[in-house]
């Protein structure tokens, strides 16, 4: 009995984190493309660039003062913080974080999302009297599911159970295991059912490997490596610069972050802002014409607005914008040798961010 109510509740706790995944995902790009480039257009405008990130900058700060005092004061914001589990509580979350993604934050949606779909476990597990056994287990669901929906795919949900239990630092059970198929199958399920998709849509690529890519892989899994250290690097350096916000007015913090955000962003080019991975397709498209240097320099202000955006006080991960950097990593190599299967590149730099990471704990 108690098999087929977690399953039940697994399935469910799927359904609402995919459904969470997509609607945050649909109203930040909704509202980007209708406010910043249809009203503002931010594409060619540069003091449309600096005026909205300014105010949208006061909007997300001024939110965030009213709704969650504390969290302005936090230099650290974990993918697996865990607020107290309420609707208010889980709506906030939402809204703030999509006011931190709307305003500009070169940061992805994962430190949003990570803690919302955390909460929907939580919030199911207090409604249903569920034991602490089992609330651990509808986190656990939550989670995956968030993954299968951001992939769109259920294999990925349950791999992702390995990154839990390595971040949580506990075992995998056979029970985690059946709660991270049902609820990442449910999410997938509703995904395919409104027609949703992964959140990287990047053009097709083939997936067979050759022997140039066998030979650039030292290289490209080297540049994953230093982007970390890069990455690290910058982090401290702007920590020490963005202390000084958290001492300051929200107001003043509000527009410092901004006003640096925004002559990123102009210097940067319309391919570095926001998340990063509605840039992804058109930089692979046009990278010809973008060129070797127009390729590092898009990974360099990328890691710079990731970097400021992290510190300065804005809300979210830095996992997916960092996919962002590695095409353009990627991309940069193929410009030399054309025959370099871009796909494949990206997942080489990748596994080189990923293990440079798990020794810094720089990303999460």
């Amino acid at each position: 009995m108690r098999a087929v109510r977690l399953a039940l509740l697994s399935a469910i706790v799927g359904a609402v984190s995919a459904l969470t995944y997509y609607a945050l995902e649909s109203i930040v790009a909704l509202s980007i493309e209708h406010v910043w480039v249809e009203m503002f257009d931010t594409q060619s405008n540069t003091l449309a660039v600096l005026l909205l990130t300014i105010a949208a900058g006061i909007l997300y700060f001024g939110a965030q003062q009213v709704l969650d005092k504390k969290a302005r004061r936090q230099t650290e914001h974990s993918l697996f913080d865990l607020p107290s589990p309420s609707i208010r509580q889980f709506m906030i979350i939402l809204f703030v974080g999509f006011l931190s993604l709307f305003a500009g934050a070169s940061l992805g949606p994962e430190a949003v999302l990570f803690p919302a779909c955390a909460m929907i476990g939580l919030i199911t597990a207090k409604h249903t009297a569920a034991s602490k056994q089992d609330t651990t287990l509808l986190v656990v669901a939550g989670l995956t599911a968030l993954m299968a929906a951001f992939f769109n795919s259920w294999l990925v949900g349950v791999l992702s159970l390995l990154l839990i239990a390595k971040e949580t630092k506990s075992s995998i059970t056979t029970d985690a295991i059946s709660v991270a198929i049902v609820a990442s199958l449910s999410a997938y399920a509703t995904l395919f059912a409104i027609e949703g998709s992964s959140y990287f849509d990047g053009p097709k690529y083939d997936t067979a490997i050759q022997m140039v890519d066998i030979f650039y892989a030292p290289v490209l899994f080297a540049l994953g490596i230093l982007l970390i250290f890069v990455l690290e690097r910058l982090l401290k350096l702007f920590t020490g610069l963005t202390n000084v916000l958290r001492d300051a007015s929200w107001w003043q913090h509000a527009i410092a972050a901004s006003v640096v955000l925004a002559i990123i962003y102009i210097i940067g080019g319309e391919y570095v802002r926001f998340t990063g991975n509605e840039s992804i397709s058109p930089m692979l498209e046009n990278s010809s014409e973008i060129g070797f240097i127009g390729l590092l320099g898009i990974a360099l202000f990328k890691i710079v607005a990731i970097c400021w955006s992290k510190t300065s006080g804005y809300r979210g991960g830095m996992v997916l914008p960092v996919v962002l950097v590695a095409t353009s990593l990627a991309s940069s190599v193929q410009y030399y040798e054309n025959t370099l299967n871009v796909f494949i590149g990206v997942m080489i730099v990748m596994a080189g961010v990923l293990y440079a990471n798990a020794k810094r704990k720089v990303m999460f």
